[in-house]
C-alpha cells in the first residue's frame, strides 16, 4: 500500500512522468548498411588423378598439368592437349 501512496504522491508521479518523458525521447541512429555480406566462399573442388597432360597458360607463364582440372584449379587456361614444349 506504501508502494502505491509514494507513487500517487506528487514527488512519485512527478519522478513516474519524467521517467515516461525519458523514455519517449530515445534516438535511433542509422550508422548505415552495416558490415557487407562476405561473398560466398568457393565449393571445393577435387580432382582426379588420371593422368591428360594438358599445356595451360596464365598470362605469359605456360605449365604443363597432369589433367584439366588441376590447370583449371590452379587458375590457368588450357592452350592445348598435351604437355608444353
Amino acid at each position: 500500500m506504501k508502494f502505491l501512496a509514494a507513487i500517487f504522491s506528487r514527488q512519485g508521479f512527478a519522478i513516474l512522468l519524467l521517467s515516461a518523458i525519458l523514455a519517449a525521447c530515445t534516438v535511433v541512429v542509422d550508422e548505415g548498411p552495416g558490415p557487407r555480406p562476405r561473398p560466398p566462399r568457393p565449393e571445393p573442388q577435387y580432382c582426379s588423378k588420371q593422368y591428360e597432360p594438358v599445356c595451360a597458360r596464365r598470362g605469359g607463364d605456360r605449365q604443363t598439368f597432369a589433367n584439366a582440372c588441376l590447370a583449371d584449379r590452379a587458375g590457368y587456361r588450357i592452350v592445348r592437349d598435351g604437355p608444353c614444349r
